[in-house]
């Protein structure tokens, strides 16, 4: 199996994603997600230095917020609260 997608091509889906309908935004996200995963991108990565003011909102769209854990599977997001 061969992988699509690399670094270099995230502003090109970047620049794609702000012309799409919402629907196709959708799969464009998930590309540019799993695309970052793989390659291992953080929203602060040189790649990302170059972008156009829409890339860059397109991109922030795209991510959860910074500061926004998330949390690991299986791990409790918060702890229960214990009956009184």
């Amino acid at each position: 199996m061969e992988l699509i997608g690399t670094r270099e091509e995230v502003a090109v889906l970047l620049r794609t994603w702000v012309e799409e309908p919402a629907d196709v935004r959708e799969q464009v996200a998930i590309a540019v997600r799993a695309i970052m995963k793989r390659e291992r991108l953080r929203r602060n990565a040189r790649v990302f230095q170059s972008l156009s003011a829409e890339e860059r909102r397109a991109l922030d769209a795209i991510l959860p917020p910074a500061g926004t854990a998330r949390t690991r599977r299986g791990a409790a997001a918060k702890p229960s609260p214990t009956p009184a």
